[in-house]
């Protein structure tokens, strides 16, 4: 799921969007799956998992990867 971000930093992806990308379009699991994965990653990647300021989520709608990689200017 981390590498679909970082493919796509920047935008916003629906939980839809992420579910079909990562696990494949038809699979039967919830969108609480992502949301899931999300806060585990936020727990490996952001100084404070609680004020989020890389894996940001955007209510309602899903999530974006904020930020750029230290080759980009």
């Amino acid at each position: 799921m981390l590498a679909y971000f970082v493919r796509n930093r920047g935008r916003l992806l629906s939980c839809n969007q992420t579910l079909d990308a990562v696990w494949g379009p038809g699979t039967f699991i919830t969108d609480r799956v992502v949301d899931n994965h999300g806060l585990s990653l936020r727990r490996k990647i952001e100084p404070d998992p609680r004020s989020p300021r890389y894996l940001v989520s955007v209510r309602g709608m899903g999530y974006r990867l904020e930020g750029q990689n230290q080759t980009e200017s």
